[in-house]
């Protein structure tokens, strides 16, 4: 097959076609995960320039990495890592529903046009995000083959596409615009053309062509082994080896030391950055070693301090005794990709299989990810300590120096806590232990916000339904408020929709204390808004889940004002998560009639509120 693709790229079948990008799914792989990958393509409808018919999806790693960053960057999209998703020019649709830039016109079925659109598989070719053709890039796509294809609204798809050039000025050159791709009719005459010239070509060769018995008989061109061609073939395998994902391993010509002679290191790809005002940048500068690590800024710079002081870097696990994995930030993909593969090869330790034992025994030397600080510690400590093999402790991470833990059973973590508490803990290990929240699966938000709570503010949560809510007389007319004259507030719950529901019920049940499955769904990391919630109920207020016609006030994470009335002025400029920021507006927009009368207020607007009673 590697034979017959080399064959056709470089002598025979070969088409180029230009193609824009109107859609791609998100990679879920190591290299490339949370990013745009499976581009789906377009071509201009023969019958309205405007409207773009589906050719192919293609994968973005057929070109390079760099090439891949620019067509992000044009199209505005970021993947974040330390802070938010940004699509950029990208949007989803709802329903699964098509832009209005696809064309109404398929040529899928039989080749026959219609006018039913493009029939498609949701799970296959559906793209997870949508881009707009004049927002987008054209692409010159490079392939083996035209084939009849009922997938894509075309009727034809291209066998082993390849990015051949990315049409932007800053890349490739020579800048198209979507109007400027092939068109479905061009591409149909291309098709025919070819077929056409192999059908000839099969015709001449099997007709005229006597092969003389002193030469070798000339075997007509296929793209298949014949059966006696298959015979001779050696059944003989090759090892297949499964490569690591591409990266620039900095050269180190200078070694400053050889501390970490023997150790190995798996580093991931993620975000490295270095707070001075966290408690590694405490201990950092307390042992020295904070300069170096103000330096780092990605991957490659703890891997080329790990190669100067003598360490091994490794691509990939090994399993080996003295062998760390090093992420940088808990919410990178391949840091949380890498964690799932060690709690499953560890719950299959049991497994009588060959590749599962093989796995569990890759597994049993790591309990996690540690932090990329810990390289820096280890070493000044190592460099302090003349022999490293007299404490073998000094090679171990401490608890909180892991960046995310193996979750174990609960027998499990009893005996670690009974065999750590003979153990003496140095200072900084204590104030990890304080500051660091115990990591339950599923807290309760009541739990995390009696947590955050100030201590002289603590006894409210016991303290008596109350009615000290007076911040609502300047909003609604007494004839529009709700038989219980209560005012309703709604938290900044943006990450999972905001469940639309009538007053009445959303009040009833907020009323009966009754808990609603929504509050499960709150995302920990809005712990600054959870905590003012139960201020909001001794005052009067009400709480809930969901977003109706009775809520007055929004509490949001606001980056400038503590109230803003809603109305015309309002950005996403104005919110701490431009993201959630911008779905409120469309929900108030689009469904509250008198969202001109609400306000959104941050949690501080809240506590001032509170002291002033």
């Amino acid at each position: 097959m590697y034979e017959f693709i080399l064959l056709i790229y470089t002598r025979f079948l070969c088409y180029l076609f230009q193609a824009v990008i109107i859609g791609a799914k998100f990679a879920t792989g190591l290299r490339n995960g949370g990013a745009p990958s499976g581009y789906l393509l377009g071509i201009v409808d023969t019958f309205d320039e405007h409207s773009f018919m589906t050719l192919n999806s293609i994968n973005a790693a057929s070109t390079t990495r760099e090439k891949m960053e620019e067509i992000l960057k044009h199209t505005g999209f970021k993947k974040g890592g330390d802070g938010p998703m940004e699509l950029g020019k990208w949007f989803r649709e709802d329903n699964f529903e098509l832009p209005s830039f696809v064309s109404k016109r398929s040529l899928q079925r039989n080749s026959t046009e219609d006018f039913e659109g493009w029939t498609f598989n949701k799970t296959k070719h559906y793209p997870d995000i949508w881009i707009d053709p004049k927002d987008s890039v054209v692409l010159t796509i490079k392939g083996a083959e035209l084939v009849v294809s009922d997938e894509y609204s075309v009727g034809l798809a291209l066998r082993f596409p390849r990015i051949k050039k990315v049409r932007l000025e800053a890349v490739d050159g020579d800048e198209k615009n979507a109007s400027e791709t092939t068109t479905d009719e061009e591409i149909w005459r291309i098709f025919d053309e070819a077929r056409s010239k192999r059908l000839d070509a099969h015709s001449i060769i099997g007709s005229q062509y006597q092969p003389d018995a002193a030469t070798k008989p000339l075997r007509q061109w296929c793209r298949f082994l014949t059966p006696e061609e298959y015979g001779k073939k050696s059944r003989k395998r090759k090892k297949k080896i499964i490569s690591s994902p591409s990266r620039k391993v900095p050269k180190v010509d200078v070694y400053k030391s050889n501390v970490l002679e023997g150790l190995n290191f798996c580093v991931l790809e993620g975000v490295y950055l270095f707070d001075a005002g966290s408690l590694e940048g405490q201990v950092a500068q307390k042992e020295g070693w904070t300069d170096e690590a103000e330096q780092v800024k990605t991957e490659e710079d703890v891997i080329e301090f790990i190669k100067k002081h003598g360490g091994n870097y490794k691509a990939e696990v090994m399993g080996t005794s003295k062998e760390y994995i090093i992420g940088g930030n808990k919410d990178d993909a391949r840091v949380k990709t890498q964690i799932r593969g060690l709690e499953h090869a560890k719950s299959i330790v049991d497994s009588k299989k060959k590749a599962d034992r093989t796995l569990a025994s890759v597994a049993q030397y790591h309990d996690g990810i540690i932090k990329w600080s810990f390289v820096y510690s280890l070493v000044h400590r190592l460099q302090e300590k003349t022999n490293k093999n007299s404490d073998s402790n000094y090679l171990k991470p401490e608890l909180h120096q892991y960046l995310v833990r193996v979750r174990k059973s609960r027998n499990e973590n009893e005996a670690e806590d009974f065999f750590s508490s003979s153990r003496p803990i140095s200072i900084d290990e204590m104030k990890h232990a304080l500051s660091t929240p115990t990591d339950i699966q599923g807290p309760p938000w009541q739990l995390k916000g009696s947590i955050d709570f100030p201590k002289e503010e603590r006894w409210i949560l016991s303290s008596r339904y109350t009615h000290f809510w007076q911040y609502s007389n300047d909003i609604f007319d007494q004839e529009n408020f709700h038989e219980s004259n209560e005012v309703v507030l709604y938290p900044d719950i943006f990450s999972f929709g905001f469940g639309f529901s009538a007053e009445k019920d959303a009040t009833d049940e907020a009323l009966s204390c009754i808990k609603s499955t929504r509050w499960d769904r709150v995302a920990m990391d809005l712990d600054e808004i959870i905590s003012v919630l139960p201020l909001v109920s001794v005052m009067g207020g009400l709480n809930t889940p969901h977003l109706h016609s009775g809520v007055t006030h929004i509490i949001c994470l606001l980056k400038a004002d503590d109230e803003l009335q809603y109305g015309d002025a309002m950005t996403e400029d104005m919110f701490v998560c431009k993201e959630r920021g911008r779905r409120l507006m469309q929900y108030l927009d689009r469904d509250l009639s008198h969202q001109n009368k609400i306000k959104l207020v941050s949690p501080n607007w809240i506590r001032k509120k509170f002291k002033l009673i």
